[in-house]
């Protein structure tokens, strides 16, 4: 409860270095502040739509939001006004992470796509892709050892994903390619690479 309103809390990061300050992003889409040690509130911001997702102290003067709507918005405390954005379109942000030199930042997403954002301007930088619901198969194809192929299937739901991976010869991702289907045709196929960065989609007729 902030004062005669009562606001759903989603998500909430300590100040860094010494977590003096509380921030907390709520459902409605904005975040507040408050001093620990009074427990005083002290300011609130709107940022988006469909509510606050994740929030990430990066340095001692900056703040990250991520958004429902995909949104990932830096703030500069002391003026409190957003440095700079990012829209990422594979679903809501569920978690954000800062490197401890606040230079580089892990975004994730409810589509299970990671990506790394350069805090100095935003660009962004594809690192994985996941599933998203229980893996249901997994196999390899005959004398093949460093191609498999994993699916899931929406519970209760014609719609589905194939990931093909390609391994490193150290077990690490070296690329993927991802199709969503459904029970009687396969659509929307989408390759995407972890070198590459950016994603590039295909539509099969």
């Amino acid at each position: 409860q902030t004062g005669a309103m009562v606001r759903d809390y989603t998500c909430m990061t300590f100040s860094k270095p010494n977590e003096e300050f509380l921030f907390v992003g709520t459902r409605s889409g904005d975040f507040y502040s408050f001093q620990v040690k009074n427990k005083m509130f002290v300011f609130s911001q709107s940022v988006c739509a469909q509510g606050i997702k994740a929030i990430q102290a990066v340095t001692n003067d900056k703040i990250c939001v991520g958004g429902g709507d995909g949104q990932v918005v830096l703030f500069m405390l002391i003026e409190l006004l957003p440095i700079t954005d990012a829209n990422i379109a594979y679903g809501s942000i569920q978690g954000l992470s800062a490197s401890p030199d606040g230079v580089q930042m892990l975004a994730a997403t409810s589509q299970g796509f990671l990506y790394r954002l350069r805090v100095s301007d935003f660009s962004q930088m594809l690192l994985a892709e996941n599933h998203t619901e229980p893996v249901v198969h997994v196999d390899y194809m005959g004398g093949v050892s460093d191609k498999f192929i994993t699916a899931h299937a929406m519970v209760q739901s014609d719609f589905g994903t194939l990931m093909t991976t390609l391994l490193r010869p150290d077990a690490s991702i070296r690329d993927q390619f991802r199709l969503e289907f459904t029970h009687n045709a396969l659509s929307s196929p989408t390759r995407s690479s972890s070198q590459d960065g950016p994603m590039a989609k295909l539509e099969l007729l």
